[in-house]
């Protein structure tokens, strides 16, 4: 490769400085070195032209680009694959930093809290599992000055509990318990014909509640559910 007499290699890019602004600062170093670099040597082939800037671009930068697909062959396909790749985590980081932002309103909910976090967190792209522990984190470092007490989170446990109970029951049907032990009872019995009864004539007296109900009469014990 034949380069003009005199020729100065162009300035390394430094990804490193802020990677917040890299993909700012790339298509500005990009253009600069187009503009600027490359008429200043009078540097017109398509092929010298892209090998300059790989060249010029810093081990670092380069060991990006050659991870990089579809990068095309000449200069403007290097550069387009580099500022793609560069928006695309200078997005993410983004997102990071806004996520790391976020703070517990004086009156808001650990519940909401927590549901903002993970809304946004969606958007970070963290690694598996991590984003359970970016939520523990936040709610250390940038949620309420003081975490709840022992006390607090007990009953939060058992009103959430008490809810899922409800729901279960309400979607299962769930009778509300009446009946007590001495309770005389009829027990549905097992239909043989149009001409059974639903339930057995004979009279039953509780004997012992514990999840199930277990009755007896003078023939028989029987332990049945509830709502049977």
């Amino acid at each position: 490769m034949a380069i003009n007499i005199g020729y100065k290699q162009f300035p390394e890019f430094d990804i490193r400085k802020d990677p917040e602004t890299v993909y700012a600062r790339f298509v500005k170093y990009a253009e600069r070195f187009k503009n600027n670099h490359l008429k200043a040597y009078n540097i017109t082939d398509k092929a010298q032209q892209r090998s300059l800037f790989l060249d010029s671009i810093g081990e670092a930068t380069l060991d990006i680009f050659e991870q990089l697909s579809h990068t095309g062959t000449d200069l403007d396909g290097a550069v387009n694959a580099l500022r793609d790749k560069f928006k695309e985590s200078q997005n993410r980081l983004y997102n990071i930093h806004k996520f790391r932002c976020i703070k517990q309103g004086k009156d808001e909910t650990w519940d909401s809290f927590i549901s903002k976090l993970r809304a946004e967190g969606e958007h970070c792209d963290f690694p598996t599992g991590w984003l359970v522990t970016e939520i523990l984190m936040a709610m250390i470092e940038s949620g309420q000055p003081k975490h709840p007490d022992d006390n607090t989170v007990r009953k939060r446990d058992r009103e959430q509990k008490e809810k899922m109970k409800k729901y279960a029951d309400k979607r299962r049907h769930t009778a509300v318990m009446r009946i007590k032990v001495g309770d005389t009872v009829l027990c549905k019995q097992e239909k043989k014909n149009s001409l059974t009864s639903l339930f057995d004539p004979v009279p039953m007296v509780v004997i012992g509640i514990k999840g199930d109900i277990t009755a007896r009469n003078n023939q028989k014990i029987r332990t049945r559910n509830y709502a049977d």
